[in-house]
């Protein structure tokens, strides 16, 4: 049970990070959108 929620806990830690990282980038770097896009359909 422990484990389910650990795992589950580190998946969305993972996945907030992967959007906040994303979010910067987009705002940072708007012509890296295309990129960005083409990256996330692999």
């Amino acid at each position: 049970m422990l484990s389910i929620f650990y795992s589950t806990n580190m998946s969305i830690n993972f996945y907030l990070h992967n959007f906040s990282e994303y979010f910067l980038l987009r705002k940072k770097y708007p012509k890296y959108k295309e990129l960005i896009n083409k990256a996330n359909n692999f």
